[in-house]
């Protein structure tokens, strides 16, 4: 029996239209960049270039969320999405991959267990469960009696049944075929009368179809005729610098096709890379020591890509084009979807703004009734802030630390990051809290009255121990070296090494701590570096500590770990 498939263009365009959000991602897709990761599922090697798949969960030893790969049909045994949920992915996949086989994979027979809402039916196929789950996925939509396996061994009432509604079903999709027929028709008599190229989604799909073949190609010639030194040497002779930021075979293959990119203009030394996320060109660089280049475009500057003469006798640089010429970059014309780019922020709205009130909850943010300790952030205007029948809000958001920001925020939002909203809206003139630390103050006071038990008091415990703090040698040992008793932090012409870093991104949710400081023996000459790291707030992190024999190998340690 042949299986129900699904093709893979179907699901990736669904996806497509959470890439751009601003949140955190619950799964994630991309091609294998070595063949060391493991199948979670089934415990062998995912192959390099291979398509895999991944659930995002959070790190007990560092502030951020670790994929836990699976491969692309193992995956759809573990990953429980409603529907299509929010899925990273690169906007570069070859769309010509594999098919979803939905019967093939999720129901190897009819006899095997219905879910529906994370809960057992009945050990057979429920009809109407079955049929109201996967009407509105358009999973029957070429769906006939001989495509399901077992099918024979149902009742012959149930097959009639189910004979009875795939007709109806077949009715009704022919039917909104014809509709959409018309409709595609009409649209593209009204482009050609007014003399515009790809205004339909069909023509952009077949355009951005093209030019992702046309990439791909470029890809595996590189991978296929060069080493990755040498692509090191083609980019760095086209002026590109060499950064984590992307990788190196998709970056050159955009130089090569589109032509290498300028220095960033903003802050005119950082690196442009094209981000699938945003669907756009983002700058790799710093403005300063502190502040990341925030600078991103879909038309950055470019030059003519050259060849190095060590490189001039490779077979496949020989066959580039050598007039310079480039083509210029199609974008996507589908703004992004921002259905849960407020999820997990608690707001307190004026109660007369009944607009705000909807467009927040439809971008998924919480609307709390009273202003408690809860409210993450508040929303007035800025004529009522001002006013004396709103000035108990006002005291109480002072009070509480509660930012508030203007009524144009919802707006801002469809044109800027979440973070420039904030600051671009904010109108309280009071001291607040950022929308992270109110975060993590919720998250953690409702992490303790959950816990119970013994794994509450060994978390009372764990709290406790990092809680001490003893003053020797002019700064505080940390607690989870150890050596509080026997050590102190060492000073050398008046300079105390010891320090504490912190990184916070409302965007991405980072709330991180860094801790790092040289310990020496109070009687001996031992000495040790202490590193501590994790999320603040949270007993998520880790710590390590390493000896040396002299002071100055543990200041050389010190000054590059910084």
């Amino acid at each position: 029996m042949t299986a129900l498939n699904l093709t893979t263009c179907a699901f990736f365009e669904t996806v497509k239209r959470a890439v751009m959000n601003n949140i955190e991602w619950k799964f994630k897709a991309e091609y294998a960049k070595s063949n060391r990761s493991e199948c979670r599922f089934c415990r062998s090697k995912i192959k390099y270039n291979e398509l895999r798949l991944a659930i995002m969960v959070q790190s007990t030893f560092f502030d951020g969320r670790i994929p836990t790969w699976y491969h692309y049909d193992c995956f759809w045994y573990c990953g429980k999405m409603n529907a299509i949920m929010k899925l990273q992915q690169n906007l570069m996949k070859c769309w010509k991959y594999q098919l979803i086989s939905l019967f093939g994979h999720h129901y190897q027979s009819v006899r095997m267990h219905v879910r529906k809402a994370n809960q057992k039916t009945r050990k057979s196929y429920d009809i109407d469960c079955f049929f109201n789950t996967y009407d509105s996925v358009h999973v029957l939509q070429n769906l006939t009696v001989d495509k399901i396996i077992d099918f024979h061994l149902l009742p012959v009432d149930c097959q009639q049944d189910i004979q009875n509604r795939l007709q109806k079903r077949k009715i009704k999709i022919d039917s909104e075929h014809e509709k959409k027929k018309k409709r595609k028709e009409e649209e593209e008599e009204t482009s050609n009368s007014k003399g515009k190229c790809f205004t339909t989604a069909e023509k952009e799909k077949e355009m951005l179809n093209i030019q992702c073949n046309k990439f791909w190609e470029i890809k595996d010639n590189l991978r296929n005729n060069l080493t990755k030194r040498e692509m090191e040497k083609l980019l760095l002779h086209n002026g590109q610098q060499i950064t984590r930021k992307f990788e190196i075979t998709n970056h050159l293959a955009d130089c090569i096709m589109f032509g290498p990119l300028e220095p960033c203009p903003a802050c005119e030394q950082g690196q442009l890379f094209f981000s699938s996320r945003f669907n756009s060109y983002l700058c790799g660089g710093n403005i300063s020591a502190w502040t990341t280049c925030k600078y991103s475009t879909q038309k950055p500057g470019r030059k003519k890509f050259t060849i190095p003469e060590l490189l001039s006798d490779n077979n496949y640089l020989k066959c580039l084009p050598k007039d310079g010429e480039h083509s210029e970059r199609f974008f996507s014309s589908r703004r992004p979807l921002v259905s849960n780019l407020l999820k997990g922020i608690n707001f307190f709205i004026q109660p007369d703004l009944h607009d705000v009130k909807k467009n927040i909850e439809k971008l998924g943010g919480t609307i709390v009734a009273q202003l408690t300790s809860k409210v993450m952030l508040a929303i007035f205007s800025e004529a009522s802030l001002h006013s004396e029948s709103y000035s108990n809000f006002v005291l109480k958001m002072s009070e509480k630390r509660i930012a508030c920001v203007s009524e144009s925020f919802v707006d801002q939002l469809q044109n800027i990051p979440l973070h420039d909203a904030l600051a671009k809206c904010k109108i309280n003139s009071w001291d607040a809290d950022s929308i992270e630390v109110k975060r993590d103050q919720i998250g953690y006071s409702s992490l303790e009255k959950t816990t119970s038990g013994s794994s509450k008091r060994k978390k009372f415990a764990q709290d406790s121990d990092h809680g001490k703090v003893i003053i020797k040698g002019g700064g505080a040992v940390h607690a989870c070296s150890g050596l509080h008793e026997i050590a102190h932090v060492y000073q050398q012409n008046g300079k105390t090494y010891d320090v504490v870093l912190n990184a916070v991104d409302v965007d991405s949710g980072r709330n991180s701590y860094y801790k790092l400081q040289i310990l020496k023996h109070d009687h001996l000459d031992q000495f040790w570096v202490s590193r501590a790291w994790g999320r603040i707030g949270t007993t998520i992190g880790s710590h390590l500590l390493e000896s040396f024999d002299t002071a100055l190998e543990a200041v050389e340690f010190f000054c590059e770990s910084v």
